[in-house]
């Protein structure tokens, strides 16, 4: 379910300690994995200022005990077994959107919990892993809480190597790669990503030809929240005329908006929204991104 936290007073970013202190309700929550703070801002997907937005944008009428309406829309959807579960693909977006729209605290990995009790839990637990690895590398006294899987493992010793031309595999490797930055990047702060790529040693262009490069640094300049160099590098070099719905145009088309949007130059974004050919029925990111600039 999705709980809507409201009040007459500012409700704060990030829940605090107070509720871990009363006895039966630190006991519920740890029935689910939460433990600590963190946890619970896990499982944050916005606030007012983003999610009123994407509602909105929906043709559909608000019901509420101070205000009924006669609605057969749930009936309709246990009919059709349609549900409102893609909202929480929001946390699991390789782009910061969350954090970015928000302008939130990113969270702080290192506080979890090591007991996930559902998919975006267990996924943060493995990026805590592949930071705390990582950083292992560096600094030989820290010893991670995390013990990865193999196969991630296996993904890391890929991207952190460095072999001799000859024997190098491009697909390999980048499948790798991609394979690791697609579940860091929904979970780690800027200052965590430096961590990751401070391991990741091999020089691009002795392995891969210029369209491959820009595909690795997209990722980079994610985890970094680096927008100027987004815009520069993708926005400005895309062609002109309309943008298809391909799940590649709409990874690019929503870094590009969100880039425009966290520099506040919303009409940029405007234009490149106002190029895409399905705004019917966009990408629940594209819906979000294109309801902030009404």
């Amino acid at each position: 379910f999705i709980a809507i936290v409201a009040g007459n007073h500012r409700i704060p970013e990030k829940p605090g300690e107070r509720i871990f202190h009363l006895p039966g309700l630190k006991k519920e929550l740890a029935r689910i994995g939460v433990l600590h703070p963190d946890d619970l801002y896990l499982r944050k997907l916005g606030n007012k200022k983003i999610l009123a937005s994407l509602f909105d944008s929906f043709p559909v009428i608000p019901n509420s005990d101070y205000f009924p309406i006669l609605d057969n829309g749930a009936i309709k959807a246990r009919y059709l077994k349609n549900n409102a579960k893609e909202i929480l693909s929001l946390r699991l977006s390789v782009l910061p959107i969350i954090e970015t729209l928000t302008g939130e605290a990113p969270l702080n990995v290192g506080s979890l919990s090591t007991r996930p009790t559902n998919d975006a839990a267990h996924s943060a637990m493995q990026a805590r892993g592949i930071y705390e690895y990582c950083k292992s590398l560096m600094d030989t006294t820290f010893i991670p809480a995390v013990r990865l899987p193999q196969n991630i493992i296996n993904d890391l010793r890929i991207i952190q190597s460095t072999p001799e031309k000859q024997y190098f595999n491009p697909r390999e490797w980048l499948q790798s790669y991609e394979r690791t930055m697609t579940l860091i990047s929904p979970f780690l702060s800027a200052e965590d990503m430096k961590v990751v790529w401070s391991s990741i040693t091999i020089d691009f262009s002795g392995y891969f030809p210029p369209k491959n490069i820009n595909g690795i640094l997209f990722y980079k300049m994610l985890g970094f929240r680096d927008y100027k160099n987004i815009i520069q590098s993708i926005a400005q070099k895309m062609p002109d005329g309309p943008i298809a719905d391909t799940p590649n145009n709409n990874l690019i088309l929503s870094s590009v908006m969100l880039s425009y949007i966290a520099l506040d130059k919303n009409d940029e974004a405007r234009m490149f929204w106002n190029r895409y050919e399905n705004k019917t029925n966009p990408t629940l990111q594209l819906r979000l991104l294109s309801s902030i600039l009404r």
